[in-house]
């Protein structure tokens, strides 16, 4: 019975909170004044603490309540009146553009809601902005950790995240519909506080909107301008539920099911931006997994991320050698941008990608995901790509890591060796002029498995034949005798092969 009367208060305050907000009749020409009475904001009150405790209570099957809220239609409300519930936390004015009266730095008194941005209506085809609107200079430390809107705010977001855990109730969270749940998160993700760039919104609205340096602040790098009328604090308590907020997406985004529904709603576009903005420290950890759960089997995802700017914050985590948890996402991440397509490349290019895989080839147990991007990138971008190798410094970090690679990871990169060699002409001979690529090149020959021997058999082959002085490269190494004694394994017929014909061509070769 307890179980029916909590479900049934909650559909109740939250079917009295839509029915008043349907009687308002906005439209998108008009709008009205937000207002709620009392006796609904306490019903629905009641309902979420009910819901708090429920998952306070340390003996319950958690995952079976879960499911009677997703049976009995509670998930839908919840996010209806989160978005109420932060509207008022805020008292937003929740609009596509800045309207804001400059002439005595004071905002309107009155708190509406456009209808085009209301729950009830069409999904954008990317998230919303929205701005603050307030009747006085913005400070969410001192007008909003206090309040209970903020209590309820923060209830429902750590509601959303405990049942975002469970496996059986994600999709029902993740579908793109208006006014679910995923929306209203979006929506309020797509804060433009959260997302431009410190100086740019600095910048861009220097008389309303300002982050004061405070050592209560979440700001990273705080900019401080006291003769300015009007500051934006991004305070502990907004922290608490965006961060919230974050997790609940990451949960999301660990199921495959829910990865299409993700994208249409637009995640990636909503979730890169925050990483430019004075959030960014606070929010990566949520942040990065989600896109990498979003875009490690997709390239179209891939591609979308690469062009709203996520590579600097990989390089940025990947050369932070203490962000080790981030670093496992970061890595495969950037990595795969090298085959998504010519449009990735052309990003990597702008951040000095190549230069940085070579950075990356130090990395034990990542050098095989890198050397195989550089071997394909030099496969789609030959010239750019063998300009940067063939280059001294870069020439010898290639150098190194074939001879300093275990014969595990040689038996890994052995065809992309081979190919980027094919590739690359240029490549090819500076390094049949490296003696110590072509030394540690002999010695692997007495290690190598059959597979693996034909490779580098053939990587001999195409250093002899770029060589300035094939003939001297012969007599330099020996190369005669060394290849001549694998002609006589006939029980590996590719390597018997591939040694006569090297032979072959040695004896050409030493005869003009």
């Amino acid at each position: 019975s307890s179980k029916s009367t909590i479900s049934s208060e909650q559909v109740i305050a939250n079917n009295n909170l839509s029915r008043h907000n349907s009687n308002n009749n906005m439209t998108p020409n008009n709008t009205s004044n937000y207002t709620i009475s009392e006796d609904a904001k306490t019903i629905v009150y009641i309902g979420i603490d009910c819901i708090t405790q429920i998952f306070n209570i340390q003996s319950l099957k958690k995952r079976d309540y879960c499911r009677l809220f997703v049976k009995y239609g509670i998930i839908p409300h919840l996010a209806s009146t989160f978005f109420n519930i932060m509207t008022l936390y805020h008292k937003v004015y929740i609009n596509e553009y800045h309207n804001m009266n400059s002439s005595n730095n004071q905002l309107s008194s009155t708190v509406t809601i456009n209808d085009d941005l209301s729950p009830h209506n069409k999904l954008p085809d990317s998230p919303p902005r929205y701005t603050v609107k307030l009747n006085s200079p913005i400070n969410y430390k001192n007008a909003a950790d206090d309040t209970i809107e903020y209590k309820y705010a923060l209830s429902i977001a750590t509601i959303l995240f405990n049942l975002s855990r469970y496996e059986s109730i994600v999709d029902s969270m993740a579908k793109n519909d208006v006014g679910g749940v995923l929306w209203v998160i979006l929506l309020f993700l797509h804060s433009p506080e959260l997302r431009l760039p410190l100086d740019e919104y600095v910048k861009q609205q220097p008389n309303h909107f300002y982050f004061p340096n405070n050592n209560n602040s979440s700001i990273d790098n705080p900019v401080d301008k006291p003769t300015s009328p009007n500051r934006i604090l991004i305070s502990k308590p907004y922290m608490d539920i965006i961060l919230l907020l974050l997790k609940c997406l990451k949960n999301l985004s660990m199921e495959p099911s829910t990865l299409l529904d993700l994208e249409k709603a637009g995640t990636i576009v909503t979730l890169v931006p925050l990483l430019n903005g004075p959030i960014s420290t606070k929010c990566k950890n949520q942040v990065l997994p989600c896109i990498f759960n979003l875009c490690r089997i997709n390239k179209r995802r891939q591609e979308q991320a690469a062009l709203l700017g996520i590579i600097p914050h990989l390089k940025e985590v990947i050369s932070d050698r203490q962000e080790s948890q981030l670093r496992q996402f970061a890595l495969p991440l950037i990595c795969s941008l090298a085959h998504t397509s010519p449009a990735t490349r052309l990003e990597l290019c702008k951040y000095d990608g190549v230069l940085f895989f070579l950075e990356l080839l130090q990395e034990n147990y990542w050098q095989n995901f890198v050397f195989n991007s550089i071997a394909t990138w030099i496969a789609y971008d030959t010239e750019y790509v063998q300009s940067i190798l063939i280059q001294p410094n870069n020439l010898s970090k290639l150098i190194e890591f074939f001879r300093n690679s275990s014969p595990q990871t040689i038996q890994t990169v052995h065809k992309p060796w081979l190919d980027m060699m094919l590739k690359s002409p240029s490549l090819c001979r500076a390094l049949s002029m490296s003696g110590l690529f072509v030394t540690a090149l002999i010695k692997r020959l007495n290690q190598a498995e059959a597979i693996v021997l034909c490779s580098l058999l053939k990587i001999i082959q195409l250093l002899h034949l770029c060589h300035p002085s094939s003939r001297q490269f012969v007599l330099d190494y020996d190369l005669y005798n060394i290849v001549k004694k694998f002609t006589k394994i006939e029980s590996q017929v590719v390597v018997y092969q591939v040694a006569n014909r090297l032979l072959a061509d040695f004896q050409l070769s030493t005869m003009t």
